[in-house]
């Protein structure tokens, strides 16, 4: 079961976004904001300051209508929406009701929220449509389509939600009739229409505490609006409905009522035991054990998606979002957090770890790997770890370290969206968890960049927005819980579910050992994603300097969720070719830094590795040497063109006896370091030189001089 909390925008935004990151921190996966222009601040400028603090929990409007607001507006907004959050975003959107009936106004017919939703996807798309007649296009269409929920409860307009939209908005209440009836609606229409269902978000009224009994008259408003508003709907759920007495004086209606005590006077008429019984049926009024028992019993109707919200439409539900995530969530497996993150990750000390990295590209068969563990073992290193994409598979090979010695081991990193979906990942994941007690650590990367890449993957080029999905996908997952896709990775292709990813999904087992997920982050915009999501960032090719630097965006992210400095961890990779014949060293060390640092044929100058070593200060080296290339020049050539000050100031290359001094100076300020080898020479005697020259003793010992 995943939660969300409505609130309403009453107070300042800044204050609404608060509340927003309270609730995305007490684990709450969705944030609904309600759009009424005469009884709340703007709906999009709220959005936008909660977008800004928070960086997990989805945004979604509950809900807009097309009627206050042009549809060309609202397509123009919702995609501003979803490039500002990242991909976080869901269009909410109904027929309207508050926001209308204050105006005097009929709600909106079905027609007209059916070719609103087909203009605003067309926009999207960055084609042409004519809502009033001239055509227009949208500057700046995210050229896919955003997410609409459409919100419903009669039986057309269910059906209809079915048929049009990506999920469906329901206040069906607790009952098992009530739910089946309406989902059974939802799915009539999408099979009308040749779709999948859609996803249904279940709206309650809530509760929690001990005294609940005290606090029912609260919903007789409520009560009162439904047995006028929906009474055959009551009537069928069983309910002995009473006859609507008058209701005056009331501003601007009875469920939005400035004055809820003049509204619960008003609507005296609602005797107690249809209160209690309406209550029971489409409230969580209760104590905490209470309402975990009907969120179950919700589960057991197929209900996957449960938002809260409290009585009052100006008063922020604050204590409602606190005692929920308190004393309710912790009583569901595995809720409290959906992405929990310790201080330290599993194996992080206060001390740098030191670990060990090998490769396919050192040429050694299986139990060659297998046999350097065990050495690596031997001599004190406390990681090893390896990348993905050749052959042995990365996740067999750790497999195999984990059954060889005690060793953490560690992929670092997959190409999750080239490669992989995210339940894919977390059932590798949690399988080595499972094996090695523990001590594993799953890395994720983008697997390439620029708009090539991503159209080759089927996927936005929109990076941040893509990683914050695997991210947070394989650690919900890993965590226990039944993750819903992201909007991004979900619609891969336009094609709910690609690539090979469900709509929902869980790993079907609660208490897992440990596996944190490590962000890769060259830029700021990855490291501050891997603060605020990851369990580590993984840096690659970067001086001290830039390390320095890369923990200034990674805290900067950190405390954008609520962590503290230096909670998470930052692991590198530095390379090493130990050799006494240093014209080899620097040939194979050399050829591995050009490989990543100069720029390809028609990518831009300051995209990926190319972007950071320019920024670095050795942008006019890659240049000439890219010209030279560009000329013909083979790699050998360039290597020995290189700048020495440039090789150096990434890795080492040379005989054993300067390699820990040099090592322990690049290492400085990260957490863990990795002695990634390069060799000159084939087989396995030269990876052994390399460890044994390189001990995590003697690394210490030279930083300690």
């Amino acid at each position: 079961m995943e939660f969300g909390l409505r609130i309403p925008p009453c107070e300042d935004p800044r204050q609404v976004a608060d509340l927003a990151l309270r609730a995305e921190q007490a684990g709450f996966r969705y944030a609904w904001i309600p759009d009424s222009q005469l009884l709340w601040r703007d709906l999009w400028v709220t959005l936008g300051v909660i977008a800004a603090r928070t960086s997990r929990i989805i945004l979604g409007t509950n809900v807009t209508n097309p009627l206050t607001r042009d549809v060309t507006v609202t397509a123009s907004a919702a995609a501003a929406m979803d490039e500002v959050s990242d991909g976080r975003f869901i269009l909410g959107y109904g027929s309207g009701d508050s926001s209308v009936r204050v105006m005097g106004w009929k709600t909106s017919r079905i027609e007209v929220m059916r070719t609103s939703i087909a203009t605003m996807r067309s926009l999207w798309r960055g084609e042409t449509a004519a809502p009033h007649g001239q055509p227009v296009r949208l500057a700046g269409a995210p050229g896919r389509d955003i997410p609409v929920y459409v919100s419903a409860t009669g039986p057309r307009m269910l059906s209809f939600a079915g048929e049009a939209g990506d999920g469906v908005i329901v206040l069906a209440g607790i009952s098992e009739d009530a739910i089946r009836s309406a989902t059974s609606r939802v799915t009539a229409g999408a099979a009308a229409a040749g779709r999948d269902a859609p996803q249904v978000a279940t709206g309650l009224f809530c509760y929690v505490g001990d005294d609940w009994r005290d606090h029912l008259i609260q919903a007789r408003p409520y009560a009162a609006l439904y047995a006028i508003r929906h009474r055959d709907n009551l009537i069928a759920d069983g309910l002995a409905v009473p006859e609507p007495g008058p209701i005056t004086g009331i501003y601007p209606d009875l469920s939005h009522a400035e004055d809820w005590d003049r509204a619960i006077e008003a609507t005296s008429w609602v005797p107690d035991d249809f209160l209690a019984e309406w209550c029971a049926k489409y409230c969580i009024i209760g104590t905490a054990s209470d309402a975990a028992r009907k969120i179950a019993q919700l589960e057991s109707f197929g209900v996957t998606s449960l938002y809260i919200r409290g009585f009052y439409s100006y008063e922020l539900p604050a204590e409602l979002c606190d005692r929920f995530s308190r004393d309710v969530m912790p009583l569901m497996p595995a809720l409290r957090d959906p992405h929990p993150l310790p201080a330290r990750p599993p194996g992080i000390l206060p001390v740098m770890k030191i670990g060990i990295g090998l490769d396919a590209r050192l040429g050694l068969a299986f139990d060659q790997l297998r046999a350097a563990a065990r050495e690596a073992a031997g001599l004190g290193f406390e990681s090893v770890w390896t990348p993905a994409g050749g052959v042995p598979d990365s996740f067999h090979v750790c497999a195999a370290w984990s059954h060889d010695t005690s060793l953490r081991t560690g992929i670092s990193v997959v190409p999750a969206a080239r490669m992989w979906t995210p339940l894919a990942l977390a059932a590798q994941a949690a399988t080595l968890a499972q094996l090695s007690a523990g001590q594993f650590v799953l890395g994720l990367g983008t697997g390439g960049y620029g708009p090539g890449f991503w159209a080759s993957v089927g996927l936005p080029d929109r990076p941040i927005a893509v990683m914050r999905e695997y991210v947070t996908g394989v650690r919900g997952l890993l965590a226990g819980q039944q993750v819903t896709a992201g909007p991004i990775i979900a619609r891969a292709d336009s094609a709910p579910g690609a690539p090979g990813w469900p709509q929902s999904a869980s790993l079907g087992l609660a208490d897992l050992p440990p596996a944190p997920v490590y962000l890769a982050a060259l830029g700021p915009q990855m490291l501050r994603l891997a603060g605020q999501v990851a369990d580590g960032a993984l840096l690659n090719w970067a001086t001290p300097e830039r390390i320095a630097v890369s923990r200034e965006q990674i805290d900067a992210g950190a405390a954008r969720a609520g962590r503290g400095p230096g909670s998470v961890p930052m692991t590198m990779y530095i390379r090493v070719c130990i050799d006494d014949d240093v014209a080899a060293a620097r040939r194979a060390f050399g050829a591995q830094v050009l490989g990543y640092a100069m720029g390809r044929p028609g990518t831009p100058q300051g995209a990926g590795y190319r972007g950071l070593f320019a920024q670095m200060g050795f942008d006019a080296e890659l240049s000439e040497l890219e010209q030279r290339r560009d000329q013909g020049a083979a790699m050998p050539e360039l290597v020995d063109a290189a700048a020495e000050e440039m090789l150096q100031a990434v890795g080492y290359y040379g005989p054993p006896g300067p390699a820990p001094a040099a090592f322990a100076r690049l290492s400085a300020g990260l957490d863990e370091t990795i002695v990634r080898i390069v060799t000159a020479r084939p087989g396995l005697e030269p990876v052994s030189q390399a460890m044994a020259a390189l001990t995590p003793t003697l690394i210490r010992a030279a930083g300690q001089t």
